[in-house]
Order: structure tokens, then C-alpha cells, then sequence
């Protein structure tokens, strides 16, 4: 049995001077076993690198416009989406990215075949990392889906499963993370469900009913949205969910908390 603590956090890709430093010490606070960042701004990638290398942890993810964490030119509007792991505890098996559109290998690409199309690009990244100790595979995937449109969130879903179908017919088990942009009652959180993945939050005996979205304190905490997300497969048991409402001196770190869920495999 292999465990495994996973945090998926949209840390808002603007204004970060007064904030870089708060995030980084809750990752490492936290200290988990595998991250999901989302909105991951070229202001983001020096911290990002420094706090990668100063606790050994690798990584994989392209961003909107097909740019790396490590790639020395990037358009100023890119958004990263990486994957983080600890080198300690996984090796990297295998790797992929697309992005959501109806021609998912096509870099940058963002409509359907019949003309929807989101507002920007949106690359999902995953990994298949194998347990050191366990030898046992697992797939985890990061993605930040559309906040217009709820029909390409739907079909973004839908790509989703199609994407992951091959590990969970192979009994691979597969761990969706990051923010969906779509609560309980919508029809991508029932795309997902219906296929096979079940809502950690829901799952684990140790949860919490408070949302992640806080809108910079706009929101008051009985109306935080329920927008970030983990969906396992049923070959992973979750223990527990939790929003991680950390603040620093009083001030809200980003407009989303990040979530945490502990897992067996």
C-alpha cells in the first residue's frame, strides 16, 4: 500500500511580490508528496524553480502556449500548469499534455468542431509516477479548465475521461486534480462521476463542506465555491479532504485556498 499526500493549489498569477514568499512556505509547511499548481505567470517561475530545487522535488507541465517551467523564452501571457512530485518518493514513468479542444494534440488550440471555443488556451498535463518503495504506478493530472462557458467545461470533462481511458481500463489508478471551475451540481463534476471517478471529497471520512474559491475575501466563508477539485478512480481509497484556509498576517495568500487530500494505492 502506497501513500500519498496531494495538494492542488491555484496561487493567481498576478501581484506576487507580497505573496511569493507566504506560498512557498505553506508548500513546504505542508510539505506535500504531490502538487498540482494552476495560474503559474512568468512572475511565478523564479520562485517556482527556487522552491523546486530547495526541496529536491521534479517536475512536469507546459502552460497555455506550450512553454515549460524552465523554458528561457516565454510569452508574457503564459499560465503554467505543472505537476511537482518528490524525487525521494517517485520516479517518472511517463508523461503527456493536450489541450482541451476537439483536437487536443494541436498546441494551443481551444475550440470544438462546432465552433465553441473557450477564451483561452487550456493545456492539461499528467504524469505516471512509479512508488520507489511499492514499485506501484499511479497518474496524476492538473488541469484549470474554462470560467466562461459551462459547455466547454462539459466537453472539457469529457475529454478528460476519453484522455485517461487507457490507465483506468489497465486498472492504473488515476487522480484528477485542479480547478474545474465547475461545482457539485454541474454537468462536468456529473461527466465525471458518471464515468467512473469519485469525488475525494465525498469519499473520505475525514472532510470538510467548505469550498475553496474565496475571491480574496469577498466571498464569506458559508459561500466559498466548491470549484477545486480531486476525482480518484476506485483503485484509491481517500482518507481525508481538507481546505487549507492558512492566511499570512491576516492577508489572503491567493483567491483560492488550496486543497489537500490523503490517499492509499
Amino acid at each position: 500500500m502506497t501513500q500519498v499526500i496531494a495538494m492542488s493549489f491555484n496561487i493567481y498569477y498576478q501581484e506576487i511580490a507580497s505573496r511569493a514568499q507566504a506560498t512557498t512556505q505553506l508548500l513546504r509547511w505542508h510539505n506535500p508528496d504531490v502538487i498540482g499548481l494552476q495560474e503559474v505567470s512568468i512572475d511565478w517561475v523564479q520562485p517556482i524553480r527556487d522552491f523546486l530545487a530547495e526541496n529536491d522535488y521534479s517536475h512536469y507541465g507546459y502552460g497555455r502556449y506550450g512553454a515549460d517551467l524552465f523554458d528561457e523564452e516565454m510569452n508574457n501571457r503564459e499560465e503554467l500548469l505543472p505537476l511537482i512530485w518528490k524525487k525521494e518518493k517517485f520516479d517518472l514513468n511517463d508523461s503527456g499534455h493536450f489541450w482541451a479542444s476537439s483536437t487536443p494534440d494541436v498546441p494551443c488550440s481551444l475550440a470544438w468542431d462546432d465552433g465553441i471555443a473557450a477564451k483561452r488556451p487550456r493545456c492539461i498535463n499528467w504524469v505516471k509516477l512509479t512508488d520507489r518503495q511499492t514499485s506501484k504506478d499511479i497518474v496524476f493530472l492538473n488541469c484549470h479548465l474554462d470560467y466562461l462557458s459551462n459547455e466547454v467545461r462539459s466537453r472539457s470533462a469529457e475529454l478528460l475521461v476519453e484522455q485517461m481511458k487507457c490507465f483506468y481500463a489497465s486498472g492504473i489508478p488515476v487522480l484528477m486534480m485542479g480547478d474545474f471551475n465547475f461545482g457539485l451540481e454541474s454537468d462536468g463534476y456529473s461527466v465525471l462521476t458518471k464515468n467512473g471517478y469519485n469525488d475525494a471529497r465525498q469519499e473520505a471520512p475525514q472532510t470538510t463542506d467548505s469550498g475553496s474559491f474565496n475571491d480574496w475575501g469577498k466571498r464569506t466563508k458559508e459561500n466559498y465555491a466548491i470549484i477545486d477539485h480531486f476525482f480518484i478512480t476506485p483503485g484509491i481509497t481517500a482518507h481525508s479532504f481538507e481546505v487549507i484556509d492558512d492566511m499570512s498576517s491576516g492577508e489572503y495568500i491567493s483567491d483560492h485556498f488550496p486543497i489537500l487530500t490523503r490517499i492509499t494505492f
